[in-house]
């Protein structure tokens, strides 16, 4: 497990690294406010897909393998490091975007009033 932080996500997509982002919070937080282009699956259903690695799960370990960055974020940054830790157990290298959507709210804030 790494900690990325959003500017290390700007720099990814900037260089053409293929990102695939993972917002774990529930399904209405998600449709209120997310970061463009992430997948909304909910920190329940991720850890269900990992423990029966399921259709999806296996979706993911592909695109893993296919040198995509998983990156993975929640509300503050607490849920996606634990959750990137469990992905280590399946040996899939995963970034935890330090202080979650709170901490891109910030940089986007301070993005817009510049």
């Amino acid at each position: 497990m790494k900690i990325i932080t959003y500017p290390d996500i700007q720099k990814m997509i900037n260089d053409g690294e293929k990102i695939l982002l993972i917002d774990l919070r529930d399904y209405e937080e998600y449709a209120q406010h997310h970061i463009d282009d992430s997948i909304n699956i909910p920190e329940e259903k991720f850890i269900q897909m990992m423990d029966e690695e399921d259709k999806m799960f296996n979706e993911i370990t592909c695109m893993y393998r296919e040198g995509y960055n998983i990156i993975l974020y929640c509300m503050r940054g607490n849920i996606s490091m634990i959750i990137a830790e469990k992905m280590g157990m399946h040996e899939i290298e995963t970034f935890s975007l330090y202080g979650g959507i709170n901490e891109y709210d910030k940089y986007v804030r301070y993005e817009k009033s510049v």
